[in-house]
């Protein structure tokens, strides 16, 4: 108890923990969306309707818009086709995934033309 007795206790402000819980709360309260960087540790905050716009530029180059339900079939397709080669238990379904982003901020005229992967 002696030992105890001596401890004082001191507040100490340290700027590291402030820092993080001032910048959680600015992501917390954000309407922004935020979007990781292609090849570095980089985010960037960027408004949602310049994101969807991304977003829908970057899926449209590549891709053509199918029809509903194209997963089922294909999972359909592919249930036949392992179940004719005897894999049917070692094949997984496909799934469907939300599509996303990331920012190629390496490339030249980042900021005037941002390019997305």
């Amino acid at each position: 108890m002696k030992l105890f007795h001596n401890v004082s206790l001191q507040r100490i402000n340290e700027p590291f923990p402030n820092n993080i819980k001032k910048d959680l709360k600015n992501i917390k309260s954000s309407k922004n969306i935020f979007v990781f960087a292609d090849k570095t540790k980089n985010i960037y905050e960027v408004p949602p309707n310049e994101y969807s716009k991304l977003l829908t530029g970057n899926i449209t180059k590549s891709y053509k818009l199918g029809y509903d339900g194209i997963t089922e079939d294909m999972n359909k397709e592919l249930r036949d086709v392992s179940s004719n080669l005897n894999i049917g238990n070692r094949i997984h379904v496909m799934s469907q995934n939300e599509a996303f982003i990331t920012l190629k901020d390496h490339k030249d005229n980042f900021e005037s033309n941002p390019n997305c992967r």
